[in-house]
């Protein structure tokens, strides 16, 4: 078995890694931090440039997945990686996971035909972005985390709850919210600006840009509901391949810290020697 990467693959790496550099070098993340839009225009336009935004959209929809495999099928996954590994290395500040990975993924997966030629090629061109409004207050990942209410209204639904941790939400064309519609879940697009809606922004750690979202009986029209009937399951199943690409994305953090201390033990020099000279820490790069 073969587990080099292709020529092809190792020129996406150095594509990406090139443009990271370039639009979103540190002084960029660190001038990012806790900024109410979060992301760089620039970015996001180079990003389209070289078809990333639809990485993992079918290509009837504007992308790049071929038509007919399920999810981001094994191909594209293994090019998605690669990518995210260079997002990790760099920090990237970008709505490419929400929009291009989670929000694509459970249209794709759930939404009617008509909506998917909707939203999916706009996606896919950058054209608009759409983030996940899906965790809540004391709650987990599962189905039983999803405690917002979607009553029925007509075609349409009332929309109530808080949701938190919604990544660049005012930036955001729509917000993919998760809500209950008595044992089922639903999957609703809510303009961010629509009566009801209240935008907090939360601030984290990490500096990254995140929003308290709060739904005060927020009319979601028929068009705004995706498809029909229970939609955990594709839900469950878009949040699987994330966490394959999050965790990529942190190994090439993690392999981006490694080669700054190794580096650093190489450069810094205490009793004379450099630091990597020492056994004890040599080990541990090791």
């Amino acid at each position: 078995m073969d587990m080099d990467f292709t020529p092809e693959q190792e020129l996406l790496r150095e594509s990406v890694r090139r443009t990271c550099e370039r639009h979103s070098g540190i002084d960029v993340v660190r001038k990012l931090e806790n900024d109410p839009v979060g992301f760089s225009p620039a970015l996001w336009s180079a990003l389209g440039e070289l078809g990333l935004l639809g990485l993992t959209i079918a290509e009837e929809h504007g992308g790049q997945r071929p038509s007919g495999e399920a999810g981001v099928g094994s191909t594209g996954m293994l090019d998605a990686a690669i990518v995210y590994e260079e997002f990790g290395r760099a920090l990237v500040p970008s709505p490419h996971f929400v929009s291009c990975v989670l929000a694509a993924g459970a249209i794709a997966r759930h939404a009617t035909p008509e909506q998917q030629r909707e939203w999916l090629p706009r996606i896919a061109a950058g054209e608009a972005v759409v983030t996940v409004a899906w965790l809540e207050p004391d709650s987990g990942f599962t189905r039983r985390g999803v405690t917002a209410t979607a009553r029925r209204d007509g075609d349409g639904y009332r929309l109530t709850g808080v949701k938190r941790h919604v990544p660049f939400a005012r930036a955001a064309d729509r917000l993919l919210v998760l809500a209950k519609d008595g044992d089922d879940v639903v999957l609703a697009l809510v303009d961010p600006t629509a009566d009801g809606v209240a935008l907090e922004q939360q601030l984290t750690v990490a500096g990254d840009t995140q929003y308290r979202v709060s739904f005060d009986d927020v009319r979601v029209a028929p068009a705004g509901v995706l498809g029909s009937g229970d939609a955990w399951e594709s839900w469950n199943d878009t949040m699987l391949d994330g966490a394959i690409l999050l965790a990529a994305q942190a190994v090439g953090g993690a392999r981006a810290a490694l080669e700054l201390a190794v580096d650093y033990a190489k450069t810094r020099q205490q009793f004379d020697k450099p630091l990597g000279a020492f056994q004890a820490l040599a080990h541990y790069l090791a």
